[in-house]
């Protein structure tokens, strides 16, 4: 988390930085007489550029917790809010009950209080929750509020189960998309002769090697699919649609949020 050690540190990290390359284009300055005030840009340029650099470094650094793969299990009933606040007394919006498995995506630690949020599963689907501790807690530690895992047998099943219904949805894409090549008379042919592979380069086109929609892979070295040139542009415009309806159809395991 990003607190005020890790801005003091950067920010002295930044000054010394910012030291040696002033002194660098002091002399620079001397030997090419370049403009004051291009130095002056450039040198704002990279005081910016250390002191984000020096802020992550030192985020990483002093919070060495990575939430994307932690489970906790609740040992208590716990406050949910729809988000962060100032002032959390009495705005609660629910109850996270005991027992609950979170995937914790993010934590903050505020003065005595810990804010933690993540994915909580609700009747098969997968819910962003905030909810608050109303102590100073680290995540990747068992505590009186909750059990650290990083496994969690219920995330499992669930992306097992999310998992089964998107093979479904490919398995339907791929007979779809033969179908589609069949009707547009689009022949695709195998081989795994390097001599052929080489006569038909001008009068062919040879798929990429991983494919499409796991159909056409090339399993060894020399393994290619291809068809014939005057149908390439065709193709193309087949396998764009069909891009476009796997993106829309595949199921994700966590609606995108924004952050």
């Amino acid at each position: 988390m990003f607190d005020i050690t890790c801005l003091i540190a950067a920010s002295i990290i930044t000054i010394i930085i910012a030291a040696i390359s002033l002194k660098i284009m002091m002399g620079f300055m001397e030997s090419a007489e370049l403009g004051i005030i291009v130095s002056i840009i450039i040198f704002l340029i990279i005081c910016f550029a250390s002191f984000m650099l020096s802020a992550y470094i030192v985020n990483k650094i002093t919070d060495p917790y990575d939430y994307t793969t932690s489970y906790i299990t609740t040992k208590q009933d716990l406050p949910i809010y729809e988000k962060i606040t100032k002032n959390p007394y009495g705005t609660q919006t629910g109850t996270l009950k005991t027992d609950s498995v979170m995937k914790v995506q993010k934590a903050k630690r505020k003065k005595l209080l810990t804010w933690i949020e993540g994915y909580v599963l609700e009747e098969g689907k997968a819910k962003y929750t905030t909810i608050l501790i109303p102590e100073k807690i680290q995540i990747k530690q068992n505590c009186s509020y909750f059990d650290y895992n990083e496994k969690s047998a219920s995330f499992k099943a669930y992306y097992e189960s999310i998992d089964a219904q998107n093979e479904h949805i490919l398995e339907k894409i791929q007979k779809d998309f033969s179908a589609e090549l069949g009707q547009n008379d689009i022949k695709v042919e195998y081989s795994a002769n390097n001599v052929l592979r080489e006569s038909i380069k001008e009068s062919h086109y040879i798929l990429p090697s991983n494919g499409f929609f796991k159909l056409y892979e090339a399993k060894n070295n020399n393994d290619f699919y291809y068809i014939e040139k005057k149908d390439k542009k065709k193709f193309k415009k087949i396998v764009k649609a069909y891009n476009k309806r796997l993106k829309k159809e595949t199921i994700p395991y966590f609606e995108p949020r924004r952050k």
